[in-house]
């Protein structure tokens, strides 16, 4: 607290829950369901949180967090797969495209909320 700023934790901001997968090496993980044909940002994994299901989570997260603070600049620290959820959607890229847009650790990113002009957002199902 260096700058004294206040400080909020939210559960929301945690990373996808990858069930049956936590812990497995990403890239094994892949390997193998590319081979079987599927999609990683389509499936999910046994006892595992949808990739839709991060965006709603990170989307209302930020929502609430803009509508607390209208207009001012907020920092919010996450994990990748969760901050690339709410970067593809800000962005309008298809969550299709979520493993492709996992920010290095660390990075910043700016990103301008709500997305859309009319204030909707809106969330593919799962």
């Amino acid at each position: 607290r260096l700058l004294n700023l206040p400080v909020r934790e939210d559960a929301r901001l945690c990373e996808i829950h990858m069930g049956e997968w936590q812990g497995q090496n990403y890239r094994e993980v892949v390997t193998r369901f590319k081979a079987a044909g599927n999609h990683l940002a389509q499936v999910c994994a046994p006892g595992g949180e949808p990739v839709a299901a991060v965006a709603r989570r990170m989307t209302g997260c930020v929502t609430d967090i803009a509508l607390a603070h209208p207009g001012a600049r907020v920092l919010i620290f996450s994990h990748g797969l969760a901050l690339s959820a709410l970067i593809c959607t800000a962005r309008r890229i298809p969550l299709e495209q979520v493993y492709e847009h996992i920010p290095r650790n660390g990075k910043a990113d700016v990103i301008t909320w709500p997305p859309a002009p009319d204030g909707l957002i809106q969330m593919p199902t799962c």
